[in-house]
């Protein structure tokens, strides 16, 4: 009988030591709180992933104004300017940002060589950029982030405060 009551202590303060063992956390490897030491997954794991909801777009076209030119007061490229709000799926991960990314888009049937740039002529957004580029008969140029405007409230673009303009003579071939 006392070796049976000594198994049963035994078994039940096993069953206690067992169960006491376990340490909950996040058990979750992606999550930026994940424990290594848990073993039990608490429900507390916080996945960071970014969600983007389009804010705002603005087409502008860039008219070649010289009056040399074969294309005189034509329009040569369509410049897109896409405004972006990027937010973090928890507000332990990061802040939200906004960015804006800018596509290019030749209107002719020839290849162009053509300096730009799209600039802010009033408004909220300091938006400065261009380049020399070498563009295709109707190809579509992803000129990728030109602009983040970190600071909320997040304002839409204007079209009347930002211009596309040539830098400069164009060359068509």
């Amino acid at each position: 009988m006392i070796y049976k009551c000594f198994q049963l202590t035994f078994l039940f303060f096993s069953l206690i030591g067992m169960t006491g063992c376990h340490k909950q956390g996040c058990t979750d490897e992606s999550a930026i709180n994940y424990d290594v030491t848990a073993d039990q997954d608490d429900g507390s794991c916080i996945v960071c992933h970014t969600i983007v909801t389009p804010l705002d777009s603005v087409t502008l076209y860039l008219i070649d104004d010289n009056s040399n030119s074969i294309h005189y007061l034509d329009a040569v490229l369509r410049c897109t300017l896409r405004q972006d709000i990027l937010a973090p799926s928890d507000n332990h991960c990061d802040k939200p940002v906004c960015n804006i990314y800018l596509t290019i888009e030749s209107l002719l049937d020839r290849k162009m060589f053509i300096p730009y740039r799209v600039e802010r002529e009033t408004g909220p957004f300091y938006i400065n950029t261009g380049a020399n580029i070498l563009v295709e008969a109707h190809q579509i140029i992803d000129m990728g982030l030109i602009q983040s405007a970190n600071n909320p409230p997040f304002l839409e673009l204007s079209l009347d405060s930002i211009i596309a303009r040539m830098n400069g003579e164009a060359y068509y071939y």
